[in-house]
């Protein structure tokens, strides 16, 4: 009963935040940028900090497999807003409606953040533990530039 609570709680909290949303599906101009910058970054620090020329193309592919879960599921934030929204718009909407979408978007956050830890791992396996805390550092920097520009989108 306190889950259902939670989700309906979760609902209307999402609703209130997004209300003044764009309604558009596609990235700004300055979104792309500020994403192939982020990019450029995380590979500009790796190939400065592991000197092996293998380990660092693995380490930079892993890594963008990285940037690509994290932008898949800020994504899916935002179309989760979109269908809460859309949800909320409608008077007719039913208690079951809002807990199947958030039921929905709960398992896709939850497959996201285990493909991202598990590539957290595989990185940290490519890398030496002295590379990884520098690697990290500026990963974990540009990921929260990333997630900062897509606040309010959707």
């Amino acid at each position: 009963m306190s889950y259902k609570l939670l989700v309906i709680c979760i609902s209307f909290a999402t609703i209130g935040l997004t209300q003044s949303c764009s309604s558009t599906t596609d990235k700004p101009q300055s979104s792309i940028q500020k994403s192939i910058s982020a990019h450029e970054q995380v590979e500009k620090k790796i190939q400065e900090i592991v000197s092996d020329s293998k380990r660092a193309d693995q380490a930079i592919s892993i890594a963008e497999q990285m940037f690509d879960e994290t932008e898949a599921f800020l994504e899916n934030i935002n179309e989760s807003r979109k269908t809460a929204i859309e949800l909320s718009e409608n008077y007719d909407t039913t208690r079951e409606a809002f807990e199947t979408h958030y039921e929905i978007f709960f398992q896709q956050r939850k497959t996201h953040s285990e493909k991202y830890a598990a590539l957290s791992f595989q990185l940290r396996k490519a890398v030496a533990e002295s590379e990884w805390n520098k690697i990290n550092e500026t990963l974990t920097k540009e990921m929260q530039k990333l997630s900062a520009d897509s606040e309010g989108k959707g």
